[in-house]
């Protein structure tokens, strides 16, 4: 009983820690954008364009907390654009294309309020770097 207990434990333990030691892969958005250096994000939305084959992530930026009498509130959108992530009617999923032909699940639709709704699989992440107001956006993807 004891052993299998211990067992039990053990596998729990490993697949609790499985995800933590898997491969990575950075997409990095060759777009970079400016934005106010106080701004806040209100929204993200990943975007596919079938005409253009191009999966992109618009944030939008409010500068609406520094707003006064001279600074105005104002919001942007910005697009960010990540060459190689495709529509895999297949899997219906988005994958990555890897050399050699793999891909990796990164993205699947989803309705939202009977709307089609671009949301990333669990494990894979956005990193949003704004250095003085300038925005690199990566995408963070488990192998």
């Amino acid at each position: 009983m004891k052993k299998n207990l211990a067992l039990l434990c053990l596998l729990a333990l490993v697949s609790f820690l499985a995800p933590a030691f898997a491969e990575s892969i950075v997409v990095r958005s060759p777009d970079k954008n400016r934005t106010w250096s106080q701004a806040e994000e209100e929204s993200r939305a990943f975007v596919w364009d079938a005409k253009a084959g191009k999966f992109s992530l618009f944030l939008t930026y409010s500068n609406i907390d520094d707003a006064s009498r001279v600074n105005t509130p104002q919001t942007e959108t910005l697009s960010f654009s990540f060459p190689g992530v495709t529509w895999d009617a297949a899997q219906k999923l988005f994958v990555l294309a890897l050399p050699g032909g793999k891909t990796v699940p990164v993205a699947e639709k989803k309705m939202k309020l009977f709307m089609p709704n671009i949301v990333l699989l669990p494990g894979n992440h956005v990193a949003v770097e704004s250095p003085d107001g300038v925005l690199t956006v990566s995408l963070d993807i488990r192998n």
